[in-house]
């Protein structure tokens, strides 16, 4: 399923000018298609909290000017290079992903905020069974990975100091330094898996971190408020621990 997606998302922006009669028709294929990646790009804006992204303003800019009706073939085929420039064909397709992928950055984003570590959430997959297990662990996993690239993305979008093009070439350049060669198409692959299991995961995580927070209050209330006896047992060398906490401070 990864490598199917990875070639569908390898194939996703490459624009090569052909010449002759098929030019014209190839401009105006290139140009519904620079309308859909800004369509993409705003979508993302949205995602990430960057309305204002200078990235995008450039884009819908781009946009705007293909469809004015006087725009020559001079002009398309300039537009598409400069929209193309600032992020590689893997970019795009991230783009693509990311764009879709609101409920999944709201999740990442919910476990970036607790603080939990989502690695735990191996150990709760086994709540589940038979098939259900297998597609949850395989994108938990993800889930890992996926939080691991994309938590400084999300910091760098939160505080303001880097546009969209400027994150998406960060992440497909520390993909590509993880991974070498199998890194083509990998994030915007297990980012499209991710999308598909986020009901499950968020149930999920919801699960472990409610968990997490009884057994933080039951330590919270044992430490502040327990009563702890010590009793020497009739064994020899052997000494009882019992912990009371008083109905009313729990």
């Amino acid at each position: 399923e990864l490598d199917c997606i990875a070639q569908m998302n390898a194939e996703a922006w490459t624009p090569v000018a052909p010449s002759g009669v098929a030019e014209v028709v190839w401009c105006g294929f290139e140009a519904a298609r620079l309308r859909g990646k800004a369509e993409q790009l705003g979508q993302l804006a949205c995602v990430l909290g960057l309305p204002d992204d200078e990235f995008v303003r450039a884009a819908t800019a781009v946009a705007a000017e293909v469809q004015n009706p006087g725009a020559t073939l001079g002009t398309i085929r300039l537009l598409v290079r400069t929209m193309g420039a600032p992020v590689c064909a893997e970019g795009w397709a991230l783009i693509a992903e990311l764009a879709k992928a609101d409920t999944l950055v709201a999740l990442l984003r919910m476990i970036i905020r607790d603080g939990d570590d989502v690695r735990d959430l191996k150990d709760a997959v086994e709540d589940f069974s038979g098939d259900q297990f297998s597609a949850t662990s395989t994108a938990i996993n993800y889930l890992i990975t996926l939080h691991t690239f994309l938590r400084p993305t999300l910091a760098a979008a939160a505080a303001g100091t880097a546009n969209i093009a400027a994150l998406i070439n960060d992440l497909v350049a520390r993909a590509r330094d993880a991974r070498g060669l199998r890194a083509q198409g990998f994030l915007a692959s297990v980012i499209a898996v991710c999308c598909g299991s986020v009901p499950a995961l968020e149930r999920l995580y919801k699960t472990r971190h409610n968990r997490g927070e009884m057994t933080k209050m039951v330590v919270r209330d044992a430490a502040l408020c327990g009563v702890f006896r010590f009793a020497k047992a009739r064994e020899a060398d052997t000494v009882v621990l019992t912990l009371e906490i008083p109905q009313g401070q729990r």
